[in-house]
């Protein structure tokens, strides 16, 4: 797996699926490389301050945002045509 941490820019942990070992041995093994470790799956506060304490510099997780459910509606037919018209 070296070969790979050599040239990655990101590193991304899953924090659900990791434990702290595995964490701890993923940092060791990416320290010279110069790759970023991004935290994924951030859901808490608590995991969030873990991840700051272990060295990530990066973090994804509904944590930080969860997504928005958009309606969805029907273009009506009259207005699809304006569109091709358009194109």
């Amino acid at each position: 797996m070296q070969p790979l941490i050599d040239i990655a820019s990101y590193i991304k942990v899953d924090f659900r699926l990791s434990d702290p070992a595995q964490r701890k041995q993923i940092h060791a093994m990416a320290r010279g490389s110069g790759a970023i470790l991004l935290a994924d799956k951030v859901e808490d506060q608590q995991e969030f301050d873990i991840a700051v304490r272990e060295g990530y510099e990066c973090f994804q997780g509904y944590f930080f945002c969860r997504p928005n459910i958009v309606a969805d509606r029907e273009i009506p037919p009259n207005r699809m045509n304006y569109l091709h018209l358009l194109v």
